[in-house]
């Protein structure tokens, strides 16, 4: 049995994987973008990137890469995104998907929502799966290894999917401190 798996941690980024072929760009979020060295290669922000604040200054709503790690700050809004194609022949031969992350809180409680959406040619959304199922959930205290499946018998449209657009959120719970100090993933 094959799986196309796809693994999330925060600091080192996202991984999505067919059949050994990595399809994500930069699953760490250790490469620097050449036009931009703020932002992570291959990841999109809705609000950009920013410098780590560190601990007391700065703008903390975009979030921020450092050491490897995607760094939430205090935003109700923001998300980091990146979509990974997905070709006949990889998608032939997988029995299904498995996006696994690890996250942590930072300094202070964080929450967060990590959702994995599956695309047509059209860029129509065929299904998604995401953790919590709705809403968003509290941060581990220690570094934590989740997942999100969609096995190829839980999806009549599996072999119409193109594409896999991976989402994450995090935030600080409570604002404390200004910085970086909410939710952190090291890779995805």
């Amino acid at each position: 049995m094959r799986w196309v798996v796809a693994v999330a941690v925060l600091g080192l980024g996202f991984l999505l994987r067919a059949s050994g072929e990595e399809l994500l760009v930069n699953p760490g979020f250790e490469i620097p973008d050449l036009i931009n060295p703020l932002n992570p290669l291959g990841w999109d922000s809705t609000e950009g990137f920013v410098p780590d604040s560190g601990a007391c200054c700065g703008d903390d709503g975009p979030p921020a890469v450092a050491g490897g790690v995607l760094r939430f700050g205090n935003s109700d809004t923001v998300v980091v995104s990146q979509t990974a194609n997905v070709s006949s022949s990889v998608l032939s031969k997988a029995e299904g998907f498995r996006l696994e992350y690890r996250l942590s809180q930072n300094q202070q409680p964080g929450s967060y929502w990590v959702q994995a959406e599956f695309l047509d040619a059209s860029d129509q959304v065929l299904t998604t799966r995401r953790s919590p199922g709705s809403g968003s959930a509290s941060a581990p205290g220690v570094w934590t290894i989740q997942s999100l499946v969609l096995p190829r018998s839980e999806a009549p449209t599996f072999e119409q999917i193109t594409k896999v657009r991976v989402t994450l959120f995090g935030k600080q719970t409570e604002y404390i401190w200004a910085g970086h100090y909410g939710t952190l993933f090291d890779y995805v």
